[in-house]
């Protein structure tokens, strides 16, 4: 299931906080976690007021729906989301090299809209 399905049927961020759990393991990060965990710090990001023009329809509505307060609740939202976010962003950053240049400039841009 894709991570933005995965959030708006579970109604929270537990999926997100997976996501990004999974990349912070001991090993070697898989391209497919690397990229849900980018998933995952996307929708963190738009939590968090700074969506990306990609952010899928379903979650930003799912967003919009839900009082902040309630986010804080229901997972990593704005601040837990960011301390998370940036222990998965160094993992991320150490792999990058094996994913190609394209992903240190996904990481550049994430980064800039969790600041």
């Amino acid at each position: 299931m894709a991570l933005a399905d995965a959030v708006t049927t579970a109604g929270s961020l537990a999926p997100v906080e997976a996501a990004m759990q999974v990349v912070l393991e001991p090993g070697r990060i898989e391209l497919a976690d690397g990229v849900r965990a980018l998933a995952a710090a996307d929708i963190v990001a738009a939590v968090r007021g700074n969506p990306s023009a990609q952010l899928p329809a379903g979650v930003a509505t799912w967003i919009a729906g839900i009082a902040r307060g309630e986010l804080d609740r229901r997972g990593p939202g704005p601040r837990g989301g960011v301390v998370l976010w940036r222990a998965t962003i160094s993992a991320l950053c150490e792999e990058a090299a094996r994913f190609g240049a394209g992903w240190m400039a996904v990481l550049d841009d994430l980064s800039t809209r969790l600041a």
